[in-house]
């Protein structure tokens, strides 16, 4: 595509470079394809320049220039070689997303996309929609923490939300296979830093706002605000469903033009839900809409999992899709990986993997398993470096009062040591009586060889994740396949007494890490 049609969809643009004989000929560049980060630049594409939180791209443009862009957008005056041509936009972020979009096609156009967003839950009422939608006959695309489904192929997804190329590039495959609706998981990040501006949302739906993300936002304030952004631009005929238990969701039906759709708990909402039965293999529940009702069985547990039914079903019946079809895609959704993911069952005790990664979260995922224990309810988990420090002793208070027998570990360390986000997950605590092992595998591997019958371990914070991440390196590693391992070995009667001479060699853990005291667990025994 020309430089010079390409560009038309930027406006307040400013162009500086080679003059031609007449208006278009001083931008007749052949582009190839749009690029946001430089090291993914190849010959003749046309790089945008954008200010990130971290690095701006504006310092990357030589770079790209050298990998072969045929032009550069950048929302900063800067000076470049003679010749390449040039345009100077009010926002690149904007400029990137609009030139993405008319690339490919303007793909979102000819696409249902509904968005879902809010601190807990997205993922699972994702897929909850989703596999109703298929239940509806829809042919339905996924974007998501875990993966991006185009078609029949799953892609590991690299974030939430993606950056605006590869969104657009995302939505033009889907279209060209047949896709009609997607389902797209977005998170305040993308929506503060305009992934998703010029989409329009077919509807949005919310899950509920809790601390996060605080290291990024100011405060819980700037995060709703974040968060609104995707209520604010819903157009007239879209739809809003919004959670009547959640305060945000008011100030969010102010700010829309949108139908809107409420669920919750209590009264006043669309659909209501009677909890039938549970137990650790899943629940039985009644949806009723007033008129109608329908029974289902599901694979999930928890009053956190209800909640993420009801908002699956209310956008659903908002789309015009039959209680009936609801029923059919809850209960064909077997699992979401690393959600409450249950990943052994031993006859004796049973092993679950769950992403919780907020003091909610753990929280709701504590209470969801508690009434179903027989004996103890075993804890492990850790929280990410260089994210909100806030809520690690939130979720150390948490993890001491809902548990019988507690292991802090690490998550992902990143540039943070292990023991000081340890430390300060344990300034919320009250007593002693909790183990601290650094090493994750080695903390996993105590709590299995510590289960016994009636017992639920549950292994928190990662869950889906298959890499951890330290300062300096990044290392394959998956909970559920770890779990697994110390099943084997426990088995087979390997590592049940293993000292500091065991841990894994590959962590390359500190000294001072691999000297820190082990502490009596609650309810008697060590891991």
């Amino acid at each position: 595509m020309k430089l010079s049609r390409l560009s038309r969809c930027l406006e307040g643009s400013s162009y500086f470079g080679p003059r031609g004989a007449d208006a278009d000929a001083d931008i007749d560049e052949e582009i190839t394809g749009i690029a946001c980060d430089s090291r993914k630049v190849s010959r003749g594409n046309l790089f945008v320049a954008v200010p990130g939180t971290r690095v701006d791209g504006h310092h990357f443009v030589y770079e790209a220039l050298g990998r072969g862009a045929a032009a550069v957008v950048t929302e900063k005056g800067i000076t470049l070689p003679e010749g390449v041509p040039h345009i100077v936009v009010p926002s690149s972020a904007n400029a990137v997303a609009d030139l993405a979009s008319y690339f490919y096609g303007e793909p979102s156009k000819k696409l249902s996309i509904i968005g879902v967003t809010g601190t807990n839950g997205k993922t699972t009422t994702a897929y909850l929609l989703s596999s109703v939608l298929r239940a509806a006959n829809k042919k339905v695309g996924l974007i998501g923490t875990i993966n991006y489904q185009v078609g029949d192929e799953l892609i590991n997804s690299t974030q939430t939300t993606p950056n605006p190329v590869e969104l657009h590039r995302l939505f033009r495959e889907m279209v060209d296979l047949g896709t009609t609706h997607v389902v797209m998981e977005v998170s305040s990040h993308a929506l503060d830093q305009r992934r998703t501006h010029g989409i329009e949302f077919s509807g949005a739906v919310f899950t509920n706002l809790t601390t996060d993300h605080l290291d990024y936002h100011r405060d819980l304030s700037c995060y709703r605000e974040a968060k609104a952004e995707l209520f604010k631009n819903l157009p007239v005929g879209a739809f809003a469903v919004l959670n009547r238990d959640d305060y945000a969701s008011m100030y969010f039906s102010l700010q829309s033009h949108a139908r809107t759709f409420w669920y919750g708990l209590g009264n006043g909402s669309g659909i209501r839900v009677e909890l039938r039965n549970a137990d650790l293999s899943g629940m039985d529940i009644t949806l009723s809409t007033g008129q109608e009702e329908v029974v289902c069985r599901t694979s999930f547990i928890g009053r956190h999992n209800i909640s993420n039914i009801l908002v699956a079903s209310t956008a659903a019946l908002a789309m015009e899709v039959s209680l009936g079809e609801v029923k059919k895609g809850i209960e064909s959704l077997r699992m979401v990986p690393g959600r409450l993911e249950r990943v052994a069952d031993t006859g004796g005790y049973t092993v679950f993997v769950d992403y919780a990664h907020t003091p909610d979260a753990l929280e709701a995922t504590l209470l969801a398993l508690r009434p179903l224990v027989g004996n103890r309810l075993l804890l492990v988990f850790g929280c990410g470096g260089d994210r909100d420090k806030g809520k690690r002793p939130l979720m150390g208070r948490i993890g001491e009062k809902h548990s019988d027998c507690l292991c802090i570990t690490s998550d992902n360390p990143r540039t943070e040591r292990p023991l000081d986000i340890i430390r300060d997950i344990e300034e919320g605590m009250s007593g002693s009586a909790y183990l601290v092992e650094p090493d994750r595998e080695y903390a996993i591997q105590g709590a299995i060889n510590e289960a016994r019958d009636g017992d639920v371990v549950l292994i928190a914070g990662k869950g889906h994740e298959t890499t951890q991440v330290f300062s300096d390196r990044v290392i394959y590693f998956d909970d559920r396949e770890t779990v697994l391992e110390a099943l084997a070995k426990a088995n087979y009667g390997d590592g049940a007494s293993r000292g500091a001479e065991g841990r894994p060699e590959h962590k390359e853990l500190e000294a001072e890490e691999l000297a820190t005291d082990m502490t009596v667990m609650k309810i008697g025994g060590t891991f």
